[in-house]
């Protein structure tokens, strides 16, 4: 009889297993091929979209430069074939006006459009972006269809294999499967007796595998009690191991001969040594292990262990073999068997060291306290006495038995104030001590005084079970200090009297200071005013004598005066140093800089002497350092100027070593040399080695005093080795840390007229500073304009216009310059005042830009200094910059012109040089256009031809930055690479700053060429 499929679903477990596993695996393979297909569809779609933005923003890359340079030309065969790919339907390139340049087609849509792109195109002009335009593309979706509908196809065949093969494999499968099923329930059945445990199946049905769990259920129902008594013992063993592992004692066992035969392994870490050595031994014999009273112990434990009897705490003392000693508290236990017989002996042991030396402590702890000299009380929290020590009954007269169990109040004898108990009470109450002074009486009625601590203490709970005092009597102490309060009151008024007396002197030395303080700065002051007007005259006459024995005459009171004006710096310097108020003011520096210009300012000085002078240093020194360049240069100068001052003959040499982050600067000289005791006195203020050196070779002795002081303010010091008759070594040491540079600053190329064209109103009371300052100025191309003092400089201000710059004296009649500067400031407020003071002192620099000024000049002027200062700040003629101003590739920013070289170039011509300028900027004021075009236009022949012509107007004129600019645009086109436009960009731009340096320098625009 055919059976229906409800029927053969119940009795057939391989039908239910092939049903279900068919119908699970059509179903898995007809989601898996939807799933792909949507995957397949979306790849597709996503790779058409990434492939087409790449290639919208490959195509505004490229079109940059043809719709930077107009080139339609270009522009259209590039859209064009870019138009012929099949997936591209049309290209349209609109210019940065909205025009249209290219159109491929966009009008004419003839198939379903994947998406359409627009993208910016962008060209780089230096650092700038430059909009040109966008271009926008539009992609078909036809081959896009093409693709997903063959991988479709693709897909389901193999679906439908898959679904195929799966069923025939799951046929043959599951047929070959549940047979021997049947077999293996047969088997379990036979193994009820085996060891290995089988989940038991859930829900079973009247089929094979209902058997099979069956079967499976009696053979879990044969080994479960087996598995029980296992586990059990396996327990046990594991409860003792972890009794042993974790307890921190060791346990032990002896055999019936009272051999030992086990040891856990804590015994050996306790006692230092491997304890398993003493097995088979009837005591513990070890190497270096001895038990330091088995004479008393030892021999009575062996007794009761003969006797079979058990034993608790028994403690031996032992010395391990490091030399340290332990305690142990041993315990054992005989054990038998069924039958009674002995077998041995169990035990456990305890390291107890930490307790008996506790007791030690405490033993020496209770000694203590009895022979304590203060008194100790002892309380429970109820303020009842449970411990007073041997010194409490000496000091109050009470035993212990007296006053057990009272308050400590039968003390009191009423001359404490209230407070200070209440004050106590509240500090135990909570859990604070206190400290204070008590007036309690003896037993024999005696009134004395204490001094106690009381404190509370704690359980391990934190509550509080006991009070501690610990009392001093003072008694005799306190007499003392009543006797000493009536000395200190007539003391105190003695102090009193005294203390007004120094404040008067204190303040009469201030005074002194301050007017020694003014006076140095008027010196200063007065000083300096005259020695302007000296050396500005005599570098007049020096330049329109030079040859003559009159410039030889300037020469020389240029050198005294230049002289003098160092020895006033230097009592200037000591005089801030001595005042606090010399300032170090570290700032980022080229350390080969700051030691050539050392060595220039005294190197002319060296060779009219014969000397050789040199400087020495490693590669390893630092570019750049963090410092105080200009008090560096102060050291070194002095360092070096005493050493040629004292060297007749041979070799000066500054040499530099690095330590780290230290310098150290080392001047060794052939000169005179000095004794240990010259040595000695070199630091001193107004020192020299001897007076015969002075009267020989001059000098104020300050040098050296402000030298050193300056290194140790900076964080170093000078220090120094001389032998008399062969020389001498001073030694810098400063730390410098390495820092990156630095913006390099500007520099001001001399032989020029720097300040052509400037109108200067300047404010000088002095007829010979305003001649000096006259020369000066104009010798630079400037316009002067003098006053007399400031109320006539702001009535020239009012009816002449057209001033760049105002220059002030400070101290003037009728309105002095600090006056003058505030009106100024207040009338034209962008018209820059620079000021021209004697005094020094850096407070002079403050007050002068606090009061407006943009910048100060301290006399005797220098003409660089000027020129720089009225440079930096008049709008317009800023100095010219070290650096150019476009960073080349591969070129760290050099000079435009190399200023020295030029000079050198032209043996010193200066007006030869700047006929050549004048004749660059004639011939060469459109070569940046002319350079721009040719770029453009991608003409590489002329652009080669300007390269050439500018290499060699470059080398006439020291413009080493250009000239390799131009080498290098040359040697592009030559060699054909495709980066000789851009280079052409950029030659014509450092071709404008030339031209832009050079019509500063001599006042041309494009308009005049």
């Amino acid at each position: 009889m055919r059976l229906g499929f409800l029927d053969r679903w119940q009795s057939s477990f391989r039908f239910r297993l092939v049903f279900a596993t068919i119908t699970a695996i059509t179903l898995i393979v007809a989601l898996y091929t939807v799933v792909q297909y949507l995957r397949h569809v979306q790849t597709a779609e996503s790779g058409q979209k990434i492939q087409a933005e790449r290639l919208a923003d490959l195509m505004a890359e490229s079109l940059a430069q043809p719709m930077f340079d107009f080139n339609t030309v270009a522009v259209d065969l590039a859209a064009r074939a870019l138009g012929a790919h099949a997936e591209i339907q049309w290209v349209r390139v609109i210019d940065s006006n909205g025009d249209v340049v290219v159109d491929t087609g966009s009008g004419a849509q003839t198939g379903e459009l994947l998406l359409t792109l627009r993208r910016p195109i962008r060209y780089r002009d230096g650092a700038r972006l430059l909009d040109v335009g966008n271009i926008q593309m539009a992609f078909s979706r036809t081959p896009l269809n093409a693709e997903v509908y063959k991988g479709a196809m693709e897909i389901l065949f193999g679906g439908i294999l898959v679904v195929i093969g799966t069923v025939l494999a799951a046929l043959w499968a599951f047929r070959s499967i549940t047979r021997p099923l049947l077999e293996i329930a047969q088997g379990l059945d036979q193994l009820a007796a085996g060891k290995v445990d089988l989940p038991l199946p859930r829900g079973l049905r009247d089929d094979e595998f209902g058997r099979m769990g069956k079967a499976m259920q009696r053979f879990r129902d044969a080994i479960l009690e087996r598995q029980r008594a296992e586990a059990e013992v396996r327990e046990n063993e594991a409860r003792f191991r972890d009794f042993s592992q974790s307890s921190a004692d060791w346990f032990w066992e002896m055999d019936a001969e009272l051999r030992f035969c086990y040891f856990s392994d804590n015994f050996s870490r306790i006692i230092g040594t491997d304890a398993s050595k003493s097995l088979g031994q009837t005591r513990i014999e070890l190497p270096g292990f001895e038990v330091l009273n088995r004479a008393s112990v030892g021999e009575e434990l062996l007794d009761r262990v003969a006797r079979h009897d058990a034993f608790r705490g028994v403690e031996l003392h032992a010395r391990k073999p490091d030399g340290d000693c332990l305690w142990f508290s041993v315990s054992g236990v005989p054990y038998y068997d069924r039958n009674g017989v002995f077998l041995g002996y169990r035990g456990v042991g305890q390291d107890v060291t930490a307790r008996r030396n506790a007791e030690e402590d405490v033993r020496k702890l209770s000694l203590a306290v009895e022979q304590s000299p203060n008194s100790i009380i002892i309380t429970n929290a109820a303020a009842e006495i449970e411990y007073v020590n041997e010194a409490f009954t000496r000091i109050t007269g009470y035993t212990l038995d007296e006053v057990r169990g009272s308050s400590p109040g039968f003390l009191q004898s009423g001359l404490t104030p209230s407070e200070t108990y209440a004050s106590l009470w509240e500090a135990l109450n909570n859990g604070q001590p206190w400290q204070g002074e008590l007036r309690n009486r003896r037993k024999n009625g005696e009134i004395f005084v204490e001094y106690g601590f009381f404190s509370p203490l704690r359980q391990a709970d934190g509550t509080i079970s006991h009070y501690l005092a610990i009392k001093e009597d003072v008694t005799a102490k306190k007499q003392v200090e009543d006797e000493l309060q009536r000395y200190r009151l007539h003391l105190e008024q003695m102090v009193a009297d005294r203390t007004a007396q120094l404040a008067e002197a204190k303040d009469a030395a201030e005074a002194a200071s301050r007017a020694k303080g003014a006076f140095v700065a008027n010196m200063s002051h007065e000083i300096r005013t005259p020695l302007n007007a000296v050396l500005g005259l005599a570098r007049i006459i020096m330049r329109d004598n030079a040859g003559r024995k009159s410039g030889h005459t300037a020469t020389q009171i240029l050198e005294a005066g230049e002289h003098l004006l160092g020895v006033i710096n230097d009592i200037l310097d000591f005089s801030r140093i001595e005042a606090g108020k010399l300032l170090i003011e570290p700032r980022p520096f080229r350390l080969v800089v700051c030691v050539e210009e050392a060595t220039k300012l005294v190197a002319e000085r060296a060779h009219a002497k014969g000397l050789q002078l040199s400087v020495e240093h490693g590669d390893d020194m630092p570019a750049w350092v963090e410092g105080d360049r200009l008090r560096i240069e102060q050291i070194l100068i002095n360092l070096l100027s005493n050493a040629i001052k004292f060297t007749d003959s041979g070799r000066i040499v500054l040499s530099l070593t690095r330590h780290d982050e230290q310098i150290q600067f080392m001047v060794s000289d052939t000169g005179i040399g000095m004794s240990p005791e010259q040595v000695r006195r070199l630091f001193q203020p107004f020192e020299q080695a001897d007076a015969s050196t002075t009267r020989k070779y001059g000098g104020s002795g300050l040098g050296l005093a402000i030298s050193r002081n300056l290194a140790r303010q900076m964080g170093g010091d000078i220090r120094v080795e001389s032998t008399l008759g062969k020389g001498s070594v001073f030694v810098l040491s400063l730390g410098l840390r390495e820092v990156p540079p630095a913006g390099v600053a500007a520099v001001v190329p001399g032989g020029s007229l720097r300040l052509a064209g400037l109108r200067i109103l300047a404010a000088e009371d002095m007829e010979l500073n305003r001649i000096v300052l006259e020369d000066m100025l104009e010798s630079e191309g400037a316009v002067v304009v003098f006053a007399e003092h400031g109320q006539q400089a702001l009535s020239l201000l009012e009816t002449r216009a057209g001033f760049d710059v105002v220059l002030t004296d400070i101290q003037m009649p009728v309105m002095d310059g600090y006056e003058l500067a505030q009106h100024i400031h207040q009338l034209q407020p962008d018209l820059p005042v620079i000021g021209l003071t004697a005094h020094a002192m850096p407070e002079e620099r403050d007050r002068c830009l606090a009061c407006g000024m943009a910048a100060h000049v301290s006399k005797p002027i220098d003409c660089d200094a000027l020129v720089g200062a009225i440079l930096a700040n008049v709008k317009g003629r800023n100095v010219v910059p070290e650096v150019a101003a476009v960073a080349l590739p591969g070129m760290a920013n050099p000079a435009l012109i190399d200023w020295a070289a030029l000079s050198e170039r032209y043996q010193g011509r200066h007006a030869f040089a700047e006929k050549l300028f004048a004749i660059l900027l004639r011939t060469h004021a459109q070569t940046p256009l002319h350079l721009r075009d040719a770029a453009r236009a991608y003409d590489v022949e002329t652009l080669k031809s300007l390269a050439h012509t500018l290499q060699g107007v470059a080398g006439n004129i020291e413009a080493r930055a250009l000239f390799s600019q131009a080498s290098q645009l040359e040697q592009s086109i030559r060699e054909g690479r495709g980066d000789c436009l851009a280079l052409g960009e950029q030659l014509a731009v450092s071709m404008d700053a030339l031209l832009a340096m050079l019509r500063e320098r001599t006042g041309h625009s494009i308009s005049d060429v």
